[in-house]
Order: C-alpha cells, then sequence, then structure tokens
C-alpha cells in the first residue's frame, strides 16, 4: 500500500486523525474534580425515595395516582366547558373569549394541582421541584402557555 499524501485521492482514516484525540483529551478533561469522576459526585438521581419504607412509597403512589386522576378530570371538565362555550360562540369576539377563559382555567388547575404535589413531596421529606423556566419559544404560535 502506497503512503498517504495530502493530495492522495483516498479516504482519511477519521478515526485515527479525529476520534482518538477527542477520546484522550475528554479523558484527560472529565476527572478533574479533586480526583473524583464526575459519576461520582453529588447524590443519584431520585435517590431521595431511597430512604422511604416500602409503605411509604405505596402511600406515595396512591397520593401521586389521585392527583393525575385529580388532573385528568379538571383538564376533561374544561374541554367540556370549552367545546360547549366555542359551540354557541357566534362571533370571533365571543370565541376568542371561550378560548382565553380556557386557558385561564388550564393554568388555574396546573397551579392548584402543583401546590398540592409540593405539599405531598413536603409531606414524605422529599425535596422540592426544581422550577422550570419557559423557553423563548415555547408556546409561541399555539395559543398555550407552557403546557
Amino acid at each position: 500500500m502506497a503512503p498517504r499524501t495530502p493530495f492522495s485521492r483516498q479516504p482519511l482514516d477519521l478515526r485515527r486523525w479525529l476520534v482518538q484525540p477527542a477520546f484522550v483529551a475528554l479523558s484527560l478533561a472529565l476527572p478533574i474534580h479533586g480526583g473524583v469522576s464526575l459519576a461520582q459526585t453529588g447524590p443519584a438521581v431520585g435517590q431521595g425515595r431511597l430512604s422511604l419504607s416500602p409503605a411509604q412509597r405505596q402511600e406515595l403512589f396512591l397520593k401521586r395516582r389521585a392527583l393525575e386522576q385529580k388532573s385528568h378530570a379538571g383538564r376533561i371538565a374544561i374541554l367540556q366547558q370549552a367545546d360547549r362555550c366555542i359551540s354557541a360562540a357566534q362571533t370571533m369576539e365571543v370565541f376568542k373569549d371561550c378560548e382565553q377563559k380556557e386557558n385561564q382555567a388550564r393554568q388555574q388547575l396546573r397551579g392548584q394541582l402543583r401546590a398540592e404535589a409540593a405539599q405531598v413531596r413536603a409531606q414524605y421529606g422529599l425535596p422540592p421541584r426544581p422550577e422550570r423556566g419557559r423557553s423563548p419559544r415555547q408556546g409561541l404560535g399555539t395559543g398555550q402557555q407552557g403546557v
């Protein structure tokens, strides 16, 4: 096999020229945190649940399930009310009012359910869920806000 030159038409071995140096650089950069790898720092995801007894886990499950069922029932009721309102609408203004009321009802339900979920988490000593910021594109053009 003839040696490769910069002008040869044979493809370069990308593993040799790109992947291996990148792997070496990455492996050198990761374990810098005091000689401890990143995988060993901090608690594992969901570790708070590990301290609950089986009975507590079952109670927590039942409460979460009840909240989800309440969420479903609330969303169904909102959709049914919105459907009745939209069906009765005769003008665009009334239609837009129906949509606005639907969005407000959904936001109110979501806030109520989040508060109840936070109360359940606190009852079992679980940390509060982190606040999520809305991305700039979320909800644009759909009429929904952060669903």
